[in-house]
């Protein structure tokens, strides 16, 4: 179904007599090139001329409801990839019914080339396709492969209404149907060990379809407002999987190469969701709660995948002693949350000047997923590893719960206020690295007037993780099977280097500071200025994320000499530098981390030890004014200018192989600039005049001058970095009733 073509049938319903204040617009756009970075959301990636509707319309039902009916069709980018449009009838207090369409389209990249062919979700090679052992090796001339763009369309129907019984009671119901179709990069590979892979990036389809059905009846009281909701979501993949041709040859298996080898990813898989939620908030009555809100938030909430499994391999010469362990997943997540919260300001004129909060959180997910072990082959290009070699499916559980507490008081000089917040969080977890962490955050803010015309913020905040015990090698244990581990030497029993730690659950110190000043002390004039500061230190690792820093920056300005004359401009820089280090180290006897005696294993050597400190930068600078010329002309230009440049200095421990050459620079500038005048040609008629100037740079060195055969083993898209230059004139008639 084309849910677009739907907008055609919306005007129908607009046969009321209009009321004031309606709106149609027309515009007519010319785009001089193709520039998907400019029209990635917009709809706009394609050059040419278009025309775009957009209109806002209502008026009386008389006919159904009486003096209180009414409707309202609304609707932006009318005509474009990207749009909206939504018609509401009902009646005033009683009831509404809308339909909503909505469209919104990604558009990334259209410089890709492939050779392969297909609609659906089996990629297959042209029939003249030269094959070999490199991609050197084979022909990626024009007339062998094909233009790739990366598109995504996303285009949703959305239908509720609601009903009021009496004065307290109020029904809802909705449905919502979303297509979500296009293409995007995929990453193949067909490899035999980790050593040895052949890969693609593969222009993989898109093909989702997303129902949800809610409905939740609503009382309001004069102090208690309370709801309990429904939600079904059922999730449909028209694709299980994608499977590619094998474009390389003369790789040392005749099974899996080019003519007759083919590769296969799994998909997302089908899925069903329930939730169950009641939320509402509480007045108390009585005298000395008076200022008091009660507010609660409870839901539970469960996930259901059973989709079919798909074999160990689609290659079917290459052998499969045992069997999968079970048709389908049969897994389920249940997830029961918990949110309470309390709000006081007390009545008693001495503590008028004092707010008190306090809030309560549980969340608990529980996987529920058997723990099979599965023989799965790698990659497509190998025999079945032996039944020792088996990987276990595992479930992920975690607890989370916490409080906060907080107080606002009125200070007695400059007009200020201090806020001071306390947080405190836990969360328990199975099968990971590390059992539980417990998480301390402190927050105070100063709001202050110190002097005439100035207001400030300034706000600090401290928060500390603490981890019980990290268990490197705990991912090792969980999945492997008995025999494997009790085969492998007990110092190289783990997947990351124990002195590795993931630093999302890792120990960290954060430091945060913000400060903001307004000032309006100049006739006409306002100025701003603000300035942050975040520092992670993930103060016991080793090798990982060891910390990131980040700066902001930001000024701002406003000028209007006269009411129908403003203009503003604003300047910001942004730096982010991360921290990282690690060690080099292969597989087998050199991947012992605990030698202590010389000659030492590579996963012990101090002088495989590498780090790398990044630096991104961004500068913003902006500015526009409008001016009201006359009663009849209006114009409006504004100009951004957006410049980010990312770079990286390594360093090592002195092994002679690792090279700390550092990776090029890469930036991006962007200039963009608008202006438009707005002409009221008649008092119901407005003409705007509209041009847009767009240009785009980027200097990514690991697109530059790429081919599809620039890596020997991987088949690439050949995409360059974005360089665009566009311009966007506009002429729109808008007609008011």
């Amino acid at each position: 179904m084309n849910i677009r073509r739907l907008l055609l049938l919306l005007p129908l319903f607009a046969t009321p007599a209009l009321a004031q204040e309606q709106r149609i617009d027309a515009t007519f756009l010319y785009s001089t090139d193709d520039a998907p970075h400019f029209g990635e959301y917009s709809g706009l990636q394609d050059d040419g001329a278009r025309v775009v509707g957009a209109l806002d319309l209502s008026g009386g039902l008389d006919w159904v409801s009486g003096d209180n009916g009414y409707w309202t069709l609304r609707g932006t980018n009318l005509g474009l990839d990207s749009y909206d449009a939504e018609l509401t009838i009902g009646e005033q207090g009683r009831y509404d019914v809308t339909l909503r369409l909505d469209g919104i389209q990604q558009y990334k990249r259209d410089d890709g080339r492939t050779p392969y062919i297909g609609g659906g979700d089996v990629l297959a090679l042209p029939s003249s396709w030269t094959s070999g052992p490199s991609t050197a090796d084979m022909d990626l001339s024009r007339s062998n492969t094909r233009g790739f763009d990366q598109e995504l369309q996303r285009d949703i129907i959305e239908f509720k209404g609601s009903y009021l019984f009496g004065d307290r009671w109020e029904a809802s119901i909705g449905f919502e149907h979303e297509e979500k179709d296009g293409k995007r990069v995929q990453a193949g590979a067909i490899y035999f060990d980790a050593s040895t892979s052949f890969a693609a990036l593969l222009p993989a389809p898109v093909d989702y379809v997303t129902n949800d059905f809610t409905s939740s009846i609503q009382y309001t009281g004069d102090r208690l407002v309370s709801s309990l909701s429904f939600l079904f979501s059922d999730f449909d993949n028209d694709n299980q999987r994608l499977t590619w041709d094998n474009a390389f040859s003369g790789i040392g298996d005749s099974t899996v190469e080019y003519s007759v080898g083919q590769g296969s990813l799994g998909e997302a898989p089908d899925h069903s969701r329930y939730q169950f939620r009641l939320a509402g908030s509480y007045l108390p009555p009585m005298e000395l709660l008076q200022g008091l809100n009660l507010q609660w938030d409870a839901a539970w909430d469960k996930v259901e995948q059973d989709d079919r499994f798909e074999p160990y391999t689609v290659n079917p010469d290459l052998l499969v002693t045992t069997p999968l362990p079970r048709t389908d997943l049969d897994a389920e997540v249940e997830t029961t949350a918990l949110d309470l919260r309390a709000n006081y300001r007390p009545r008693w004129r001495p503590l008028r000047k004092l707010t008190l909060r306090g809030s309560y959180h549980y969340d608990d997910r529980d996987y529920d997923r058997p723990r099979d072990a599965y023989q799965y082959v790698r990659g497509d290009g190998a025999d079945q590893p032996a039944t020792i070699q088996s990987i276990f499916a595992n479930s992920y559980d975690n607890q989370r719960e916490g409080f906060d507490l907080a107080g606002d008081y009125r200070l007695p000089w400059w007009r200020s206020k201090l806020t001071l917040e306390y947080d405190y969080q836990q969360v328990e977890r199975s099968n990971s690295s590390v059992g539980e962490t417990e998480t301390d955050t402190y927050r105070a803010v100063l709001r202050a007037s110190p002097l005439m015309h100035v207001t400030s913020r300034l706000s600090w905040s401290f928060a500390d993780r603490k981890v019980d015990d990290y268990q490197f090698d705990e991912s090792f244990f969980v999945q492997r099977t008995t025999e494997f581990i009790n085969q492998t030497p007990d110092n190289q029993r783990f997947d990351n280097h124990p002195a590795l730690s993931q630093y999302q659950l890792a120990n960290s110190e954060t430091d945060a500071v913000k400060f903001d000043v307004g000032y309006s002390g100049l006739e006409n004039w306002y100025f701003s200025a603000d300035v942050q500061w975040r520092d992670i230190n993930y103060d016991k690792s080793i090798f990982g994320l060891i910390e990131a820093e980040s700066w902001f920056y930001g000024l701002d300005t406003q000028y209007s000499p006269q009411d129908d004359l403003s203009v503003f401009g604003y300047l910001s820089y942004t730096r982010f530098e991360p921290q990282s280090a690690g060690r080099s180290f292969s597989g087998g006897a050199e991947k012992v981390a605990n030698d202590t005696i010389p000659p030492l294993a590579q996963g012990s050597d101090p002088s495989r030890d590498w780090s790398v400190n990044a630096e991104d930068e961004v500068w913003t600078l902006g500015g526009g004014v409008t001016w009201r010329y006359s009663e009849t002309l209006d114009f409006e230009a504004q100009y951004v200018y957006v410049d980010t440049q990312s770079s990286n200095d390594f360093a090592s421990g002195g092994a002679a192989d690792l090279d700390t050459t550092p990776l090029p620079d890469i930036e991006t500038t962007l200039h963009s600039f608008t202006l438009s005048a707005d002409y009221q040609w008649r008092d119901d008629m407005t003409v705007v005049v509209s041009y847009q100037y767009y240009n785009y740079e980027e200097d990514d060195w690991a697109l530059d001058g790429t081919s599809p055969d620039t890596l020997d083993t991987v088949l690439l898209l050949g995409e360059q970095p974005d360089d665009e230059d566009v311009s966007l004139i506009g002429v729109s008639f808008r007609y008011d009733f």
